[in-house]
């Protein structure tokens, strides 16, 4: 195979790969957590959101985008921008008299067309078909999403312009209808990993989680809201439980139907902050309320800011202190029911059992939310920590609440603990 060949393969792979991305902004973005999302934005009456790219132990943080809304919570456009504060991306979106989302396109920094994207409803306002243009609005891919009877979307396919068939995304949705699981699939049907979502109370999501074929944890994206459920902070962490990126968000609102800013200014800002802290924050689940999301299975960023981070996450620790196991290793065996290898760890390599990941959740609740019995007793017979909670205040509990495999005998083993 020459260069010509091998150089096009990378360039086709590179595509798909963005083009799957896009599942979580249109097709796969159900119509509930649309409409929430909307809500969200409208009952708020937020005109702006500015996202930052943070840089802890450069003591700054950098605009990285603007988002734009209209009175009804429909984003109208979003600004992308470099870390030298210029803008490099525009997308202006554009809705029906119902305000469906129809369009958007995509500029560069001098206004040309960059691609296009065009969304096709039934009578049930559901998404159908959705088309991909490029900057000669000349269609490159399109993708066709499949409902059940409740209006889940419940699957979509990626087809180029000849119809050829690049992959499939399955979805499933726990009992409050919120997506729980995708899982992917290539052309031949070969499955290639999944997404895994956490919520809390109020339908946000907490927790995402990406998986490779092999169904080890690839990456997590974890979010933070405050006390009006907007988002403040998102971290994204690589397969080790090393934070990858950060971003900050900050909010202009509406006042009698007019944008009023509340803050100085929307240009590129810096910010002091104390670096060691920040980084230890990431690692130390201690304070704040966190939350989580999911994004296309990519590997993390590595930039330079990233690497010095993970330098200090990542200092050796004293001789005295036990070498522990990732949290993130050690809930793969909690996910999977593998309570025989979780006790080997537990005793030979004396991994806290009550240890806490960066939102709070400790693998009691992780175990009892993905109903897994076994691995549910053997965490309460060996001295797991009913009392602790998240980072929002909630005990293991809720995750019983949450789960999406109603077990009696976890029901009562959780129940019966705090009886004790």
């Amino acid at each position: 195979m020459n260069h010509a060949k091998i150089f096009n393969m990378f360039i086709l792979t590179a595509c798909f790969a963005a083009l799957l991305s896009f599942s979580t902004e249109t097709c796969a973005k159900e119509r509930k957590e649309s409409m929430l999302e909307r809500k969200k934005i409208k009952d708020n009456k937020i005109s702006i959101m500015t996202r930052f790219i943070y840089f802890p132990l450069k003591e700054i943080q950098k605009k990285n985008a603007i988002y734009r809304y209209d009175v009804n919570g429909n984003k109208n456009e979003i600004l992308e921008y470099d870390v030298e504060g210029n803008v490099i991306r525009k997308t202006v979106f554009k809705y029906n008299e119902k305000s469906l989302e129809t369009e958007y396109t995509e500029y560069d920094a001098f206004d040309s067309q960059l691609s296009r994207h065009e969304n096709k409803y039934d009578k049930k306002d559901n998404i159908t078909e959705e088309l991909f243009y490029d900057k000669n609005n000349e269609i490159t891919y399109k993708r066709i999403c499949k409902y059940d009877a409740q209006d889940n979307l419940i699957e979509n396919a990626l087809f180029d312009k000849n119809n050829k068939n690049f992959g499939i995304w399955k979805f499933n949705y726990d009992n409050k209808g919120n997506k729980s699981e995708v899982s992917t699939y290539n052309a031949t049907g070969k499955y290639n990993g999944k997404f895994s979502y956490i919520y809390n109370s109020n339908d946000d999501m907490l927790e995402m989680y990406t998986y490779d074929k092999t169904n080890k944890i690839t990456l997590r994206n974890s979010y933070r809201f405050d006390q009006k459920n907007l988002m403040r902070e998102a971290i994204v962490y690589n397969a080790t439980g090393k934070p990858s990126s950060w971003k900050k968000y900050e909010y202009d609102y509406y006042k009698d139907g007019i944008a009023v800013s509340i803050k100085p200014s929307v240009k590129t800002e810096e910010v002091k902050v104390t670096p060691i802290t920040a980084a230890v924050t990431l690692i130390k689940p201690a304070l704040e309320p966190t939350v989580v999301a999911v994004s296309n299975p990519v590997e993390p960023n590595t930039s330079s800011e990233n690497t010095e981070q993970q330098n200090i996450i990542n200092s050796t620790p004293t001789e005295k202190e036990p070498v522990k196991k990732n949290f993130y290793e050690v809930s793969d065996l909690v996910r999977d029911n593998d309570y025989n290898k979780l006790k080997k760890l537990v005793e030979t390599e004396h991994f806290d059992i009550n240890e806490q990941n960066p939102v709070g959740f400790t693998l009691l609740m992780l175990a009892v939310y993905w109903g897994h019995e076994g691995t549910t007793k053997y965490l309460l017979e060996n001295g797991a920590n009913t009392e602790l909670k998240d980072h929002e205040g909630r005990d293991v509990r809720f995750f019983l609440e949450l789960t999406q495999k109603k077990n009696k005998n976890i029901s009562e083993m959780i129940n019966d603990s705090f009886k004790k």
